[in-house]
């Protein structure tokens, strides 16, 4: 693929004009994509990619085929491909337009010369004998964890909730009603629309982000204007906000996850509304009906407990009846610099009892999922975003890996996470090149304790926040998840393992 490509230029408008007014005279385009195995999961928000999936003809046929496939068993055709070409058949003229390095930021150089173009015809020829139709390609990306690629922002410790078993210390005197900064969060979208990475925006905590909405549409309004169509949102919220604002969510937020612990006895013993005369789960049901108004994807992010551990099976029913067809349930974790030795919750009856609702949720065509089996989908060597990393701006201008290091400022045992920092002198962010290298690093080849492991290619390591909180070592293990992993590994069947989204 092209560096060009994942972009929306005036170049590349133009391009794509071009090609649709050729399928208008029927004239035949025929395309190949060579793309590299990791980035493949990238392909459904390149706009050359999206464009050919809106306008399927018989006179475009687009083909992908996996660079380290034809490396390994055609190293000769993939010479003569090089990035991949388009090969235009008109009624007088033949063309191809070979891509150039992908790092380029121009289209290919067409080609002309019939002897030339008698080869790469051949060439194209064999290619898509190896070759699969870009429809079909699609079909068989893998979504798991750790390929999941964006630019979360913390917008505000403020919260119109009062969760008891919260994990963030956002109440604290140092970041009480704390807000990010926009121009911090400007230069870190400018940031990462440099990388290959997905154009993809998360809406996140410390506190609840739709409590400053206005500063959501002003991010929204800033990324769309420097990423056009290609940019995707998602919001993780308390769905306890009001009707205006469902409504707004609705029309511009692609993926929502709400926050909600089960059926309203659940939901309202451990996620109070700070007005005592107000209840979250009829917010959140008021809410749900509305937010599926719209052409989104509304899921549920549930908290086990102790409590609802055995209540999974009657959480699917609850959440069917409001037309939740995602439901997404982790255990419960350790607050920040809690103490963890008397954590009671029982991972392997967790997983016991998940197993069961993964096969209860099939029979109603509803996914249940969770951050223990979020990697079952493919082969990893790495659990998540955090060992990109991918940056999560913080509300005290610091760039973090991890949702479970929301603060910069604060000194304790998550700062390996905080990789870089807002200069608002300078106007720029100011990161750890160090940081980065050792988050990177963090893979199964580097913890002896995957090494024996059967199901290390499915999992990564687990979740690096909840490990390095609980054992303060960036390659530790956390204790009781493994075994628990393992079983699941061994027992979900492969329609239970194909992942349609990735982890909230």
């Amino acid at each position: 693929m092209l560096k060009c490509e994942w972009t929306n230029s005036k170049e590349e408008i133009n391009f794509w004009q071009a090609n649709l007014d050729a399928v208008k005279r029927k004239v035949l385009l025929e395309r190949i994509f060579i793309v590299k195995k990791d980035e493949a999961h990238r392909l459904k928000n390149i706009p050359q990619i999206m464009n050919h999936e809106k306008n399927k003809s018989h006179y475009l046929k687009p083909y992908v085929v996996e660079k380290e496939y034809l490396s390994e068993n055609y190293p000769n055709l993939l010479e003569r491909a090089g990035n991949g070409f388009l090969l235009i058949n008109d009624k007088i003229n033949k063309i191809a337009l070979l891509d150039n390095a992908p790092d380029g930021e121009m289209r290919g150089t067409p080609i002309f010369d019939a002897k030339e173009l008698k080869d790469l015809e051949s060439t194209f020829d064999s290619i898509k004998k190896v070759a699969v139709s870009l429809e079909d390609y699609l079909k068989t990306i893998n979504l798991s964890h750790h390929k999941k690629e964006m630019l979360s922002v913390f917008v505000t410790t403020e919260c119109n909730l009062n969760c008891d078993y919260c994990f963030t210390n956002k109440h604290e005197d140092g970041h009480r009603n704390q807000t990010v900064d926009l121009e911090f969060v400007k230069k870190g979208i400018d940031d990462y629309f440099e990388t290959d990475y997905l154009r993809h925006i998360r809406f996140f905590g410390a506190g609840e982000p739709t409590v400053k909405l206005d500063l959501i549409k002003a991010i929204h309004k800033y990324a769309k204007e420097k990423g056009g169509d290609c940019v995707t949102f998602e919001i993780q919220t308390n769905g306890a906000f009001n009707g205006s604002t469902a409504n707004w969510l609705a029309k511009n937020i692609d993926i929502i996850w709400i926050s909600c612990d089960g059926t309203p006895d659940m939901q309202d013993l451990h996620r109070k509304c700070l007005d005592t005369r107000k209840k979250s789960s009829e917010l959140i049901e008021r809410n749900i009906r509305i937010l599926r108004s719209g052409n989104n994807f509304v899921g549920i992010r549930a908290t086990i407990t102790n409590e609802n551990v055995d209540r999974q099976k009657e959480m699917i029913d609850y959440f069917c009846q409001l037309g939740i067809k995602h439901i997404w349930v982790d255990p419960i974790f350790p607050s920040v610099g809690e103490d963890t030795s008397n954590n009671s919750f029982d991972y392997m009856h967790f997983a016991e009892q998940f197993l069961e609702a993964v096969n209860y949720a099939e029979q109603k065509d509803i996914f249940y999922g969770s951050i223990m089996t979020c990697n079952f989908s493919d082969t990893v060597n790495k659990h998540c975003r955090a060992c990109i990393p991918v940056p999560h701006l913080t509300t005290d201008g610091y760039v973090s890996a991890c949702d479970m290091a929301l603060f910069g400022e604060d000194t304790n045992h998550m700062s390996p996470f905080i990789y870089g920092k807002w200069d608002p002198l300078l106007k720029k962010i100011i990161y750890n090149d160090e940081k980065i290298r050792n988050l990177q690093s963090r893979t199964t080849e580097n913890m002896h304790h995957c090494d024996a492991c059967p199901s290390k290619e499915h999992c990564g390591g687990y979740c690096l926040g909840e490990v390095l909180n609980e054992t303060k070592d960036l390659f530790g293990c956390k204790k009781g998840v493994c075994e628990a992993i393992v079983y699941l590994d061994k027992k979900m069947g492969e329609s239970q393992r194909k992942y349609h989204y990735t982890h909230p």
